[in-house]
């Protein structure tokens, strides 16, 4: 076999020992020594990833402090209690009232909108391509449809968002819009 042929061959014979898909995993090794490598770097990985937060109900907070009999381990190691996360890019509060992830979401607003206003000035850009980054990086509002509509920072998050168009289309901050 030319040598050529030979270097293909090796390269084709790979082995693949983590098959994983979303949240799935699926671990293959050739002993039991490898498996068990893999399935430290697992464990290890568990223990700085996993997370607990407690919510419940305003009637029910009470049982916050009561959260220790729900002490859960991962690798011999408690898993550590926060009062919130982000999951997927969105913040989830043990108070399931939705504020930190409207502030969150309003802050990555302001940025967003102040980085298409550095596009739109540097470049001169014309109205169609100012309209599709506006909508493309400022219009992003994914997972508001969970927002309770009485809370305030929605106003602030909308207050924002208009600042932010405004800039944009060199508006005068004084304009208003209904």
């Amino acid at each position: 076999m030319p040598p050529i042929l030979r270097r293909a061959a090796v390269i084709l014979v790979l082995f693949v020992g983590a098959l994983a898909y979303a949240d799935d995993i699926v671990l293959l090794a050739r002993t039991p020594s490898a498996m068990r490598r893999m399935l430290k770097i697992c464990d290890d990985y568990a223990n700085k990833k996993s997370k607990c937060l407690v919510a419940v109900p305003r009637k029910r907070r009470s049982l916050l402090s009561r959260r220790e009999i729900c002490s859960f381990t991962v690798g011999g190691n408690y898993v550590d209690f926060v009062e919130s996360f982000v999951h997927l890019g969105h913040v989830i509060s043990s108070k399931l009232d939705g504020c930190e992830e409207i502030e969150n979401r309003r802050c990555n607003c302001i940025g967003q909108a102040n980085s298409v206003c550095i596009l739109c000035y540097f470049g001169k850009l014309d109205s169609v391509t100012k309209r599709k980054l506006s909508r493309t990086y400022c219009s992003s509002m994914y997972g508001c449809e969970l927002w309770s509509l009485d809370e305030s920072r929605v106003n602030d998050f909308c207050i924002a968002w208009w600042k932010g168009l405004r800039r944009i289309w060199s508006v005068p901050y004084n304009t208003h819009g209904w």
